[in-house]
């Protein structure tokens, strides 16, 4: 019984924590973006996982998605500030803050984008980054 109620206390908050993300979208040339990051850092399988659970059609953008995401980042607003990452981790390698895209370089690496300095470059899908949903 202590179980069921635990259960039925956390459910709701993980419920909203992830479809918090949403709250509204922005469209960008037919795509279609989510409000907000997902609030922790998350590998790359960690990411997709979480972009599906939002529903049909939510997705991690394509490198090329991203690199527009970036150049309307002001617009669009609510991405990581390397301010707020202060231990200067994996994340935000040289005060520089990444975000996962859906675009492979080859098996174990994908393309991710720098949003504090523009650096678009491939990393490890085992790291731990930053991520932002969209559709079309």
């Amino acid at each position: 019984m202590k179980t069921l109620l635990t259960l039925l206390f956390i459910l709701p908050f993980f419920v909203f924590s992830q479809k918090s993300v949403i709250r509204k979208t922005y469209n960008l040339n037919g795509l279609e973006i989510v409000q907000f990051d997902f609030l922790d850092p998350m590998t790359y399988d960690e990411s997709v996982r979480a972009c599906s659970k939002l529903g049909e059609g939510w997705r991690l953008p394509t490198k090329e998605e991203m690199e527009e995401i970036y150049k309307n980042k002001d617009m669009l607003g609510g991405f990581v500030s390397p301010i707020y990452v202060s231990d200067n981790s994996e994340f935000s390698i040289g005060n520089n803050v990444y975000y996962w895209s859906s675009s492979a370089y080859d098996s174990d690496y994908i393309w991710v984008i720098g949003f504090t300095h523009n650096f678009v470059v491939v990393t490890l899908k085992t790291e731990y980054l930053y991520a932002r949903a969209v559709k079309k």
